[in-house]
């Protein structure tokens, strides 16, 4: 969340200084990234099942995908190639964080998980929080200074997905219990 909230605030300054715009246009423009978020955080919601190691495959492709689109927005200078980056960084997110969700609270007792669920969503709003201070202090070196070092957040944060999620070898999240 850190991401995606620190390059929208990079993005709404851009649009108001350069280019005037202001509003519900800038609004909606604005919304593209995080529609793609959202719509590809509902379509990996339905797709993963309760698949372990397809979660975790999940979450590093979604990680790749944010590190590498939030890389290009360091080169672009189109302000319609920086939105579709942006946009792809957001479809990145939406892939990794169902996965994660499940993930993080799968193995929680049922006692506990309303606590360690809270902890990790106040988590995600820190970085919603953090996120535009940060850009605003990195994009003051440079633009692309500010998508570099995020790039490179992103690409730790995969490569300790790859090694620290060890699902069980052809195992699955138990099914829940039908009420029939």
């Amino acid at each position: 969340m850190l991401v995606i909230f620190g390059t929208l605030y990079y993005l709404s300054d851009l649009l108001e200084d350069k280019f005037n715009v202001f509003g519900v246009v800038k609004g909606c423009l604005l919304a593209i990234p995080l529609a793609a978020l959202c719509i590809a955080s509902f379509i990996t919601g339905k797709g993963i099942g309760k698949d372990e190691r397809l979660m975790k495959w999940m979450i590093f492709a979604g990680l790749i995908v944010l590190s590498g689109s939030i890389l290009l927005c360091g080169m672009v200078t189109s302000i319609y190639w920086l939105i579709a980056w942006i946009g792809l960084a957001g479809i990145g997110i939406g892939a990794a964080l169902p996965c994660l969700d499940v993930m993080i609270t799968r193995g929680i007792e049922k006692d506990q998980r309303g606590t360690i669920t809270s902890i990790y969503s106040s988590t995600r709003f820190i970085g919603v929080a953090i996120g535009p201070p940060l850009a605003s202090i990195l994009v003051k070196m440079s633009p692309a200074t500010m998508f570099y070092t995020i790039s490179g957040i992103c690409v730790l944060a995969s490569v300790i997905a790859l090694f620290a999620i060890k699902p069980k070898k052809d195992e699955k999240l138990p099914q829940k219990e039908s009420m029939a």
